[in-house]
């Protein structure tokens, strides 16, 4: 399981390139009918000139294939920061867990808190996407902050379906470990 400090596995060749110039800060997301996924894409859409001027790239990896990515990605205006993993194997490298089945029937507390706060910003869970053939519906999300080494910096595994950094942590991240701050 990869950790802090770890060079980052060899996760195919739509990854290597976010750090060959300078860090990258990737997300894995959720599946495409998780409410969290459109939540998270959007605030990481709408932070991109934030994320830029620290000099630290920014991706989110989604659970798809490329024409999937394109379709649900390009709905939200963000579909150059997806990449595509339908086989979900850069999560499995990562070291990024699948939920039990139980916490999905039986939501915590916290889990059902996070969800209240997702909708009342207008973000709903899509059932029909929620089972497609390339998503997988306990897969947990998680983050990291590649450097331009290949360095894993920082990493976030998700304990529940919820469970990411907001984007004022992550650009906080960006901020200490981007490439303008160590120039």
């Amino acid at each position: 399981m990869v950790q802090v400090g770890d060079q980052v596995p060899a996760l195919g060749a739509d990854f290597s390139w976010l750090w060959a110039s300078r860090p990258a800060l990737v997300v894995w997301l959720r599946h495409f009918g998780c409410r969290f996924y459109p939540e998270m894409l959007t605030e990481l859409r709408d932070a991109l000139p934030q994320f830029d001027e620290f000099g630290v790239n920014v991706r989110a990896v989604v659970q798809g294939d490329k024409a999937e990515a394109k379709q649900f990605c390009g709905a939200l205006g963000a579909e150059t920061l997806c990449i595509a993993d339908p086989l979900r194997r850069s999560y499995n490298m990562m070291g990024f867990e699948r939920a039990p089945l139980t916490s999905v029937l039986f939501p915590s507390k916290e889990l059902k808190e996070r969800g209240r706060e997702v909708r009342t910003k207008g973000f709903k869970q899509d059932w029909k996407n929620t089972f497609r053939r390339n998503g997988d519906a306990l897969q947990l999300p998680g983050a990291a902050l590649i450097d331009k080494r290949g360095i894993v910096r920082w990493l976030y595994r998700g304990g529940h379906a919820g469970d990411l950094p907001p984007v004022t942590t992550l650009l906080s991240i960006a901020k200490h470990h981007g490439a303008r701050a160590h120039s």
